[in-house]
């Protein structure tokens, strides 16, 4: 796997885990676009383990039904 699209790094080094907001949710997020959060390491392999799990607990937010 060369990577996730979703992974991001900052000037510091601190990999982050972006994700795009649905438009139907937006609303519930101050009509923010995309959220981020900080994976909390340097670390390309702990990033990509630590992103996934982000990523499962998004997709089970952004999926509850209205």
């Amino acid at each position: 796997m060369s990577g996730a699209a979703y992974i991001c790094k900052n000037r510091h080094g601190t990999f982050y885990a972006r994700f795009v907001i649905p438009v139907q949710l937006r609303e519930h997020f101050k009509n923010k676009k995309e959220i981020r959060r900080s994976l909390q390491t340097d670390s390309r392999k702990l990033a990509l383990k630590r992103a996934r799990a982000v990523r499962v607990e998004f997709e089970t937010i952004s999926h509850y039904p209205d």
